[in-house]
């Protein structure tokens, strides 16, 4: 892997605009993970009735229909079952597929603890779901900044934000003139492994027109791989100082000195 992870500062920033952290691994289509008894058992594993509520949701798939002298057209595929264990505190949502298990938090209290609960996550998965393969592991984080407080011009982000992620925000002709961004790049960090960015600003109608800066970054690997959750956790960890990494470079100094007061 490229990227340095061993200049990551892994102080917790006290003021972190993260909205949600999700993982999630995806395996080889396993029978049990829509039946109720196993996902009864799953639920008691990780604390039972009252940590958990369960409710069983649907997920449709989509295909895009393409090809020359046609217009591009959404087709639904078959949909799949699954079940959500949502913890009483509203902190944690726990969506258990066929194919996957993804853990979401959106009160993120620092590495550690999302980490013991993943990994008592993949444990339970796989001593009562039971993959054979793992597919594809993906940890993402969400940051939605808001501070500084009342940026409303394009150029309010410069010295919080790296000029080289602000690209055209910063240019003093047309940087005004720009409303929003949106960008999307993917980062090939080793033969496995990848990272999906996507960032940019657009007003906040909840915070009365104020500049919402959004820095996305999905850190992931695909390939079939024995389900083995020792190696999985180690691999998400490594994963989490990718994306530490890279929030401290697409941002500033003076940006993580505003976020940890």
């Amino acid at each position: 892997m490229s990227l340095d992870i061993t200049k990551v500062d892994q102080s917790i920033l006290s003021g972190s605009q993260l909205s949600s952290v999700i993982c999630q691994v995806r395996f080889d289509a396993a029978e049990l993970a829509s039946q109720t008894p196993a996902i009864r058992e799953l639920r008691t594993r990780l604390g039972g009735h009252d940590a958990f509520r369960l409710e069983q949701f649907q997920e449709n798939a989509f295909t895009f229909a393409m090809g020359p002298n046609i217009a591009p057209a959404a087709q639904s595929g078959p949909s799949t079952r699954g079940w959500r264990l949502h913890s009483k505190d509203g902190k944690r949502v726990i969506a258990v597929l066929p194919n996957a298990v993804t853990l979401e938090v959106f009160d993120y209290a620092g590495w550690d603890d999302y980490l013991t609960t993943f990994q008592a996550v993949v444990s339970a998965v796989s001593e009562v779901i039971a993959p054979v393969f793992e597919q594809r592991i993906g940890l993402r984080y969400v940051n939605q900044l808001t501070v500084p407080e009342d940026v409303r011009e394009p150029g309010g982000w410069i010295g919080f934000i790296d000029p080289a992620v602000l690209s055209l925000a910063t240019h003093p002709e047309i940087g005004p003139l720009v409303r929003l961004t949106r960008h999307q790049t993917v980062l090939e960090l080793d033969a496995d492994v990848r990272c999906n960015i996507s960032d940019g600003f657009a007003p906040d109608d909840d915070r009365g027109g104020a500049l919402t800066y959004v820095l996305d970054f999905d850190v992931f690997r695909e390939g079939v791989r024995d389900f083995d959750p020792d190696e999985i956790c180690s691999t998400v960890s490594a994963f989490n100082l990718v994306a530490l990494r890279l929030f401290q470079l697409a941002t500033t100094d003076e940006l993580r000195q505003l976020l940890a007061s």
